[in-house]
């Protein structure tokens, strides 16, 4: 007759070999090394005690980042348990990341202090912590602002000078002379040299 003692360890040899590989399936990790060259990016990442694992990190279309070795933490998942086939599918900053957001808003950040911060009323912000936050926009086409109001600077309280209108009167503009009649056009005329030549305002914004 089978003892109770024979049956445990003869469940426990059908499930040890599961457990161990359901315990093997997941793991946190520690980023030490980034390949960004190739279609998917590589990481080299610190698992179990002394193990260290390189593997294809998924991200999420659209968006990619290198994160900062040492301080970042992932999740690795390791296929049927696998430990020689293990993808990435999480990485985060706890140095780095944007902390108390507000509920449903989100953020874009690296570890210099710049961030994209998209509030919950609609509006967005472009942030540096040091005050040196250079945004260049790139483009052989165009580049379109549509807005009933655009603001250059803190204080910016006065309209802009749209340039060709600006010029054609002060080409074309007369003083009343010491006779009463009026003078002739000014003799130093706005030229194309003073407009620019790539930034343009619309009607609509001043």
């Amino acid at each position: 007759m089978l003892q109770v003692r024979d049956l445990i360890k003869l469940i426990r040899k059908f499930t040890d070999p599961i457990l161990r590989t359901v315990q093997l399936t997941i793991g946190r990790a520690v980023l030490k090394a980034v390949t960004d060259s190739s279609g998917i990016q590589v990481v080299k990442l610190s698992l179990l005690q002394g193990e260290v694992k390189e593997m294809e990190r998924f991200q999420n279309y659209g968006f990619t980042s290198v994160p900062i070795l040492g301080s970042c933490e992932g999740v690795a998942v390791f296929v049927g348990g696998n430990r020689e086939h293990g993808i990435c599918i999480g990485l985060d900053d706890r140095l780095y990341r944007l902390k108390n957001l507000g509920e449903g808003q989100a953020a874009m950040y690296d570890s210099t202090g710049t961030n994209i911060l998209m509030k919950n009323d609609g509006s967005m912000e472009i942030k540096n912590a040091a005050g040196t936050c250079k945004i260049t926009i790139n483009t052989n086409g165009q580049a379109v602002i549509e807005s009933n109001n655009v603001e250059i600077g803190k204080t910016a309280l006065e309209k802009a000078l749209k340039g060709e209108t600006f010029q054609a009167w002060f080409n074309a503009h007369t003083h009343t002379g010491n006779v009463g009649a009026p003078t002739s056009p000014p003799n130093q005329q706005s030229i194309a040299t003073h407009l620019s030549s790539e930034v343009k305002l619309g009607g609509g914004i001043v």
